[in-house]
C-alpha cells in the first residue's frame, strides 16, 4: 500500500463534519470514526468494545480514524486487520489509555502494511506487538507523530525472522521505568529500517536490533530521565550479533544522535554487542552480559553524533561480549563532558584480535569546548585494535595504532639488524647485486620452487599496538626471466602472518622502485618471527626478481633514509662519500635539474 514517497508524513484531508464525528476521505472511501461505533473518548468510559467494533467495520485495510479525545482500551490487543492504517487528530489531543494487561496492536499473524499517526498512548505493556515468527517480506510498516508513556515492556516489538522496511519517526519514548523495559525491538531482517527524529527518555534499552542489517538510527535523543538502572545497566543503541559473518549488522549506521549524560550512571552503555537471555518475545529478552558470546558483529558505521559523558565516570562507546567485531567504523563523533574511557571495550579481550578485528577504523574525533579534556583516549582495552585515522595527531597513545601525521619518534625500534645478504634461502638461489644506490645490500633472488622462500628472523620480537613498517626495494633483474609477482610477509611460521602483501615486480625500464608499508600488529611477537620474500606458486618458478635494502622497525612515524650511509661516515670513507655523491646525481636527474648525461662517478 505505501510505496515510493509513502514514508512522507501523511495529511488527512477533512471533507465534512458533523458533531461526535470527522468524516475523512482518503481518497479510497471515507475513514472508520471510533466514535461512529461508541467509543466516548472521555478519559472515562471503557471503549475497547467500541473500538474493536471500528478495526472489524475496517475489513482487510480500511482506515480507522481517533478524533481528538481520551479513549480508553483495555482489550488483548487488535488482530483482525492485516493492513492497519490508523491516525488520531495529532499526539496533543488524541489519547489512548491502555489496561496494565495490554497491547493497543497485538498480531501473531503475517502483516502487511501498517500505518499509525497522530496518537499518544499511556499504559498498557506497550502498543505494537507483532509476535508471528516467519519471514514477513510485505509492504511498509509507518509509525510517526506518535507518544508512547508508561508502558511496562515494548513500545514497538516485531519476531519476524525476516521484516524489512519499518520507519519510525517523530516520536517520543517514555517507558514506566528503566528496569524491565524496551523502546523499540526490531526483529532480525531489518533492510532499511529507519528510526529517525526520535526522542528516547526513560527504557532500560532504548533501541534493540538483532543483527541490525541496513538498519539506520538517525538523529534522535538517547537520553534517560531516570536514576534507577538496578534491573541491570541500561543501553541507548543494543545490537544482537549473529551466528555467522556473513549478514552480522552489515551496513548498520548511527548518525547524527545525541548520547546524553542525563542520570548517566556507572555501567549504563552507550552501544551494545551482546546476546541475548530467555524470554517469551523480542521485546522480552534482555542482554546477556555475564558470558562471552561466540557470534560476530560487521560492517556497522558509527559516525557524527555528539556523545557526552560525565567527568567523574567513563563510559565506552562500544561495549561487547563478543571478540568477533570486524570493519568497525567510528569516526567524527563530537565529545562532550568527558572522554569515553575506550572506543571498544571487551569482555573478554580476543585470542587473536589480528584475524578478527579486521578493517576497522577509529576517528578522527572532534572534541567539544574542552578539546584538551575530550582527548585523547585509547581506542580499546585490546592492545592495536584497528586503525586511527587522527589528522591532527590528538590520538597519540602507547596503545594507539596507526597516526596519519607525526608525532614523537621516541619509541623507534629497529627490528631487522641485518641487509638482505645475511638472509636465508630455501628452494632459491640468490647472488649478490648492487643496490639502488651502488651498495652492496640487495640479492638476485631466483625461485625454483612453488614455496622458494628469502628470510631473515627479527632481532628482537615487536609489540603489539604500535606501527610496524617493512620497507625494500624491487627491481627487475638484468638477467634471468623476470618474475611478475611475489609475496612479502611479516609471521610466525608458515602460515600464522602478521601482515602480508603481494608485490607486482616493476618493469625493467623503471630500474629500482622502493615500496613502504606499515601495518599494527595486534598481538606481540615472537622471538622467531621472520620477514620472508616468497614465490606465490607455481607459475614463478624458474623466475627471478632483485631484492634490495630491507629494513623492519617500529615506529609512530616512518624514519626515512632506510639502510644507506650516514654523512657522518662519508667524511672518512672514500666509498661512502661516492655513494652519497651519485646519490644526489640520481635524484637531480629524477627532478629534471640536470642533464641524465652526467656519469657515474666510480
Amino acid at each position: 500500500m505505501l510505496i515510493g514517497a509513502a514514508f512522507a508524513p501523511l495529511v488527512l484531508p477533512v471533507t465534512a463534519s458533523r458533531a461526535g464525528a470527522d468524516n475523512l476521505d482518503l481518497g479510497s472511501g471515507p475513514a472508520i470514526n471510533v466514535r461512529d461505533h461508541g467509543a466516548l473518548g472521555d478519559g472515562q468510559s471503557d471503549d475497547t468494545d467500541a473500538i474493536h467494533r471500528a478495526f472489524s467495520t475496517s475489513g482487510g485495510g480500511g482506515t480507522v480514524y481517533f478524533p481528538p479525545g481520551t479513549y480508553r482500551y483495555n482489550g488483548p490487543g487488535i488482530d483482525s486487520p492485516p493492513s492497519p492504517s490508523i491516525f488520531g487528530a495529532s499526539a496533543l489531543s488524541a489519547k489512548v489509555l491502555l489496561g496494565s494487561d495490554s497491547y493497543f496492536l497485538r498480531r501473531a499473524s503475517f502483516l502487511e502494511n501498517l500505518v499509525l499517526s497522530g496518537l499518544t498512548f499511556e499504559g498498557g505493556k506497550g502498543v505494537i506487538s507483532h509476535t508471528y515468527s516467519g519471514v514477513n517480506v510485505a509492504g511498509q510498516f509507518l509509525v510517526q507523530n506518535c507518544q508512547f508513556h508508561d508502558y511496562t515492556e515494548c513500545a514497538i516489538s516485531t519476531d519476524s525472522s525476516d521484516m524489512p522496511y519499518w520507519r519510525i519517526a517523530n516520536c517520543i519514548f517514555n517507558a514506566q521505568n528503566t528496569v524491565d523495559t524496551i523502546g523499540i525491538a526490531l526483529s532480525p531482517g531489518t533492510d532499511q529500517c529507519v528510526i529517525e527524529s526520535c526522542s528516547f527518555i526513560r527504557n532500560r534499552i532504548h533501541i534493540k536490533a538483532r543483527r541490525g542489517n541496513n538498519f539506520h538510527i538517525a538523529r534522535c535523543d538517547l537520553l534517560q530521565f531516570s536514576t534507577e538502572n538496578s534491573g541491570g545497566p541500561r543501553v541507548a543503541v543494543w545490537v544482537v550479533p549473529d551466528s555467522i559473518a556473513v549478514n552480522a549488522g552489515t551496513g548498520l549506521t548511527v548518525t547524527g544522535c545525541k548520547f546524553g549524560n542525563e542520570n548517566l550512571l556507572p555501567g549504563d552503555m552507550r552501544i551494545l554487542y551482546a546476546d541475548e537471555r530467555g524470554g517469551n518475545s523480542n521485546g522480552t529478552r534482555y542482554p546477556e552480559l555475564d558470558a562471552d558470546s561466540t557470534s560476530y558483529v560487521a560492517g556497522q558505521n558509527i559516525a557524527f553524533n555528539a556523545i557526552y559523558g560525565t567527568g567523574s565516570d567513563s563510559h565506552p562507546i562500544i561495549y561487547s561480549t563478543t571478540p568477533n567485531v570486524r570493519a568497525l567504523h567510528v569516526h567524527s563523533n563530537a565529545l562532550e563532558g568527558g572522554q569515553p574511557s575506550y572506543v571498544v571495550e571487551f569482555r573478554t579481550p580476543p585470542s587473536n584480535p589480528d584475524r578478527i578485528t579486521a578493517n576497522s577504523v577509529f576517528g578522527p574525533f572532534i572534541g567539544g569546548s574542552a578539546t584538551e579534556n575530550s582527548l585523547p583516549f585509547p581506542a580499546s582495552n585490546v592492545e592495536g585494535l584497528a586503525y586511527w585515522d587522527d589528522p591532527q595527531g590528538l590520538q597519540q597513545r602507547a596503545n594507539t595504532i596507526r597516526n596519519w601525521t607525526s608525532g614523537s619518534s621516541a619509541s623507534f625500534r629497529e627490528l631487522l639488524a641485518e641487509g638482505v645478504a645475511a638472509f636465508v634461502s630455501d628452494r632459491a638461489v640468490t647472488k649478490s647485486v648492487a643496490d639502488a644506490f651502488g651498495g652492496a645490500d640487495a640479492v638476485q633472488f631466483t625461485m625454483h620452487g612453488a614455496t622458494s622462500t628469502l628470510s631473515h628472523s627479527l632481532a628482537v620480537p615487536f609489540v603489539a599496538g604500535m606501527p610496524m613498517w617493512v620497507e625494500f626495494d624491487v627491481a627487475s633483474p638484468s638477467d634471468g626471466t623476470a618474475a611478475s609477482k611475489f609475496f612479502v610477509s611479516v609471521g610466525d611460521g608458515a602460515s600464522n602472518y602478521h601482515w602480508r602483501r603481494c608485490i607486482e615486480v616493476p618493469s625493467a625500464d623503471m630500474g629500482w622502485v622502493s615500496y613502504a608499508f606499515a601495518f599494527t600488529p595486534r598481538t606481540t611477537g615472537q622471538t622467531t618471527t621472520n620477514v620472508v620474500f616468497a614465490a606465490t606458486g607455481e607459475s614463478e618458478v624458474g623466475q627471478t626478481v632483485n631484492i634490495g635494502r630491507p629494513r623492519v622497525y617500529q615506529s609512530n612515524e616512518r624514519q626515512l633514509g632506510g639502510r644507506r650511509p650516514f654523512v657522518a661516515d662519508a667524511a672518512t670513507n672514500e666509498g661512502e662519500a661516492l655513494i652519497l655523491v651519485n646519490e644526489l646525481r640520481n635524484k637531480l636527474i629524477e627532478l629534471g635539474l640536470v642533464s641524465g648525461r652526467i656519469t657515474k662517478i666510480s
